[in-house]
């Protein structure tokens, strides 16, 4: 001890600053090798947790998103990834343009959207239908927005919280293919079917007429045997073309059923 104080006394103060200097690298290292094994850790953690569940969520059309307590991505399907255009290495990253969600009144980030309905989540989970996302500042898009959370690990102490986003785009894009044929573009028989009843009622409110016109095109198979099936079908859509056009300028209806066409 005697010799320990006589080093002590014969510092200098470069000496106690060289010190410190150690001292606070010493630390730095230290607390960056241990910050960098427990995000190691937590990533392997995530990793293993997450791969029963990656295969379903991959095929699913729903974007889904899972955060970490600290609003790191833990994982994100491929629609997620298309959505948010996030990097390939996401994993433990935060979400770089944080998107924004319109539920009631005013834009509010996900992330704070999040931590206000976390206490209300409990054991069930949180849906929102038809509201708006906005993953940049030029569009917004509509979706349904469902809000979930997994706890695990000792006395449930940690948790993800699982976010699910239907594009609603997506389901406008197939109700209009269902309505459409596929080849002209026109509305289909389902679409008639749909759109006449409410024509005779209106007719008949109105104590007006209506006309019905059905167009065939006959031996149009024959047609495709002669000219070939592309050839045939790029007449079929010219026909169609030109009936558009009509309706343009006429106040009538044209539907695609088959070959036939009502008018």
């Amino acid at each position: 001890m005697e010799k320990f104080g006589q080093i002590i006394s014969q510092m200098t103060r470069e000496d106690y600053l060289l010190i410190g200097i150690a001292i606070l690298l010493l630390y730095f290292l230290v607390h960056n090798y241990f910050r960098i094994k427990g995000k190691t850790q937590r990533k392997e953690t995530a990793k293993n947790n997450i791969k029963i569940l990656q295969k379903s969520f991959d095929v699913s059309k729903d974007a889904m998103l899972i955060l970490s307590a600290k609003d790191e991505v833990i994982y994100a399907n491929k629609s997620m990834i298309k959505l948010f255009n996030l990097d390939k290495d996401y994993l433990l990253k935060g979400l770089g343009n944080v998107p924004k969600v319109k539920v009631r009144t005013g834009w509010v980030d996900l992330y704070t959207f999040i931590a206000e309905n976390r206490t209300k989540l409990g054991d069930s989970f949180l849906s929102f239908s038809h509201v708006l996302l906005k993953v940049s500042e030029d569009d917004a898009i509509a979706i349904d927005l469902y809000m979930d959370t997994i706890s695990e690990g000792t006395n449930n102490t940690m948790y993800y919280k699982i976010i699910s986003i239907h594009d609603l785009r997506e389901e406008k894009k197939n109700a209009s293919v269902q309505f459409r044929h596929q080849l002209t573009d026109l509305p289909n028989q389902i679409q008639a079917l749909q759109d006449l009843p409410p024509f005779y009622s209106k007719i008949h409110l109105e104590k007006n007429k209506i006309a019905l016109i059905i167009m065939n095109l006959d031996n149009f198979s024959q047609l495709r045997a002669i000219i070939g099936y592309a050839q045939a079908n790029e007449v079929l859509k010219k026909f169609a073309k030109y009936l558009a056009g009509i309706v343009s300028t006429l106040n009538i209806s044209v539907y695609h059923t088959f070959d036939n066409y009502f008018l």
